[in-house]
């Protein structure tokens, strides 16, 4: 029987084109497909708990894939390390039981959206937040932000790429919060429609820039019209924090921890 591998990876997306093999364009699977095989001289099928898009960051992606090579976990996880690039990284390996799945087996992913009120002074952090030099209200985003809780049909924040007959989805939690003098929108889901994240942002800036009120924007949110719904907020400032498996609950703990450090790197 062959053995089930599963990865957890951290990447910076800027110099990716997303995680999705493609041809002729530098992924993130693309990069690991090809370093596995050279490794391990046989085929490999990754599969991603989630499909971060061009520019975007992810700090615990799970990957999984099935292998016949009886290399030692330690050796693959060290060997595997020293050929990746410098903008991905292998956190840990684990060996797991047949049928599990990185996509099929997660529970919830914990994204956060990073934005810099004001002036940008430092260009170690521009690749990951979106920097607004405008003023933004505070009390009315966090506001904002809670509507998005609960089981919704999303038809206003679904793209005219996603395909989906179907755009309900449950949100766990969503909120704002300062971090180290940036706003940070946390969101937890089961699922999410392609950039959803991102166009949920965009709606929440409306708000932060005074062009709609919260009535406004919770009409326009249920409205079912994407265009009504603001901008897609730019990939870098999206960074998928947390993937969570056999869990009833998702707190944001785990995921705020490894912002923190996020932040104390860069600060």
């Amino acid at each position: 029987m062959k053995r089930n591998i599963e990865l957890v990876l951290a990447y910076d997306g800027s110099g990716f084109k997303g995680w999705q093999v493609q041809p002729d364009v530098r992924t993130v699977q693309g990069v690991l497909n090809r370093k596995l095989e050279k490794l391990l001289a046989e085929p490999i099928k990754t599969m991603g708990a989630s499909r971060t898009d061009s520019g975007v960051h992810a700090h615990d992606q799970h990957v999984t894939f099935k292998i016949e090579n009886a290399i030692p976990l330690v050796k693959l996880a060290r060997a595997l390390n020293h050929h990746l690039p410098e903008d991905v990284k292998l956190v840990h390996a684990l060996e797991r039981e047949e049928g599990y799945c990185a996509r099929r087996s997660a529970r919830a992913k914990h994204y956060v959206y990073i934005i810099k009120q004001g002036e940008q002074k430092n260009p170690f952090l521009g690749r990951y937040v979106w920097s607004i030099e405008r003023d933004l209200d505070f009390s009315a985003m966090v506001a904002a932000a809670r509507c998005f809780s609960g089981i919704n049909d999303f038809k206003s924040l679904q793209c005219v790429r996603d395909f989906r007959s179907r755009s309900v989805v449950q949100i766990f939690t969503s909120r704002l919060e300062e971090n180290h003098g940036h706003l940070c929108f946390h969101v937890v889901g089961r699922s999410f429609l392609y950039n959803m994240v991102r166009n949920m942002v965009g709606a929440l800036i409306k708000v932060g820039v005074g062009d709609w009120n919260v009535a406004q924007f919770k009409m326009n949110l249920f409205s079912g019209d994407r265009s009504q719904m603001g901008v897609t907020a730019p990939a870098h400032g999206l960074h998928l924090l947390r993937v969570f498996y056999d869990r009833e609950s998702y707190p944001l703990d785990e995921g705020k921890a490894i912002l923190n450090r996020h932040f104390e790197l860069l600060d």
